[in-house]
C-alpha cells in the first residue's frame, strides 16, 4: 500500500471516528495500517496555541517505525469538544509516495 492509499483510508476512518478520547481513536484508526507504518513508538505535543477565547489549537505527532502522523486538533476545554482540523502523514522510503 502506498502513502496516498493510507491517507485516503485514514481520511475515511477519521470521518467515521466516534471516540471519547480523540487521540486514542486516531491511534486505533492507524492500527489498520500497522503493516505499512510499523509499530507505534510514541506521541508528543508539537504545538499548543490559542485560536480564540474558547478554543485551543494543538498539534500532535504520533510516531511509528516507518511514518509520522501529525494531527491538528481544535479543542474547547470548557465543553470538552475536540475536532480534527487536519493531518499530515510522512514516511520513510519504505512507504511509496
Amino acid at each position: 500500500m502506498n502513502i496516498k492509499k493510507i491517507k485516503l483510508g485514514l481520511s475515511v476512518e477519521l470521518m467515521n471516528l466516534e471516540a471519547e478520547n480523540l487521540l486514542q481513536g486516531v491511534k486505533d484508526a492507524m492500527q489498520r495500517f500497522s503493516q505499512e507504518v510499523g509499530n507505534f513508538i510514541g506521541l508528543s505535543l508539537v504545538e499548543d496555541s490559542r485560536l480564540s477565547a474558547s478554543y485551543l489549537h494543538r498539534e500532535y505527532a504520533l510516531r511509528y517505525e516507518h511514518a509520522t502522523l501529525r494531527v491538528e486538533v481544535a479543542n474547547n476545554p470548557f465543553t470538552k469538544v475536540q475536532s480534527i482540523q487536519n493531518f499530515y502523514l510522512t514516511g520513510t522510503d519504505r512507504i511509496a509516495a
